[in-house]
């Protein structure tokens, strides 16, 4: 071992003369540290143009309900269908509920393995990194689908009306009280006036 070390410094110039004792002397290793860095990185850029000629505006409207928007304006077609009969609306509404507890399942099973990932993280090692990396690119994936999945169906449940939510519109027509009034009015006084009229005349008379 101690004649490998000297070959090796002779080879990379790591040996020199004392001059003080004259005695050669080699510049070993006697500690080392390694360290390994993997990083793989993929980029795509793209650039583009397009003309679109839309003049009624239809691709500027926003189909996707949002903080400020209407949430009725998501899939409005299906949704008005359901909503015209309360019965229809109220088993629709059991059933986005009923998917909506499968996809709440789900998503704790998802946090549940996400959980045990991160307490993995700190003792995995280098040699099993990709496969662990893998694997929890495909959780967190997962994870994304089934909240889309949810809040779609949560916008939906939101869109429903049912039939005890429904108000009835006022008629197009309403009864004009403020003419009526001025007619009854104008009759009786003119039926007072013959009443009035009458025994005078039958008094000239006789």
């Amino acid at each position: 071992m101690i004649a490998a070390a000297w070959t090796w410094a002779a080879n990379t110039k790591n040996l020199r003369r004392n001059p003080v004792h004259g005695e050669e002397e080699a510049k070993l290793v006697l500690s080392d540290q390694f360290e390994a860095l993997d990083k793989t990185t993929h980029e795509t850029g793209m650039e583009g143009d397009i003309d679109i000629e839309d003049d009624s505006g239809f691709l500027f409207e926003n189909d996707l309900p949002d903080i400020e928007g209407n949430d009725a304006s998501l899939m409005s077609g299906e949704i008005d269908q359901c909503s015209r009969c309360s019965s229809a609306g109220a088993a629709h509404l059991q059933w986005l509920k009923g998917q909506i507890d499968v996809v709440l399942e789900k998503m704790r099973n998802l946090f549940r393995q996400l959980s045990a990932k991160q307490s993995d993280s700190l003792t995995a090692s280098i040699d099993k990194f990709w496969p662990f990396s893998d694997s929890l690119l495909q959780l967190f994936a997962e994870t994304t689908k089934q909240d889309l999945v949810m809040n779609n169906y949560v916008v939906r449940a939101k869109a429903i009306k049912t039939g005890g939510a429904r108000s009835v519109a006022p008629s197009a027509k309403p009864a004009a009280k403020g003419k009526n009034g001025p007619k009854e009015k104008i009759k009786e006084k003119k039926d007072r006036k013959v009443k009035k009229d009458k025994p005078k005349r039958a008094g000239k008379k006789a």
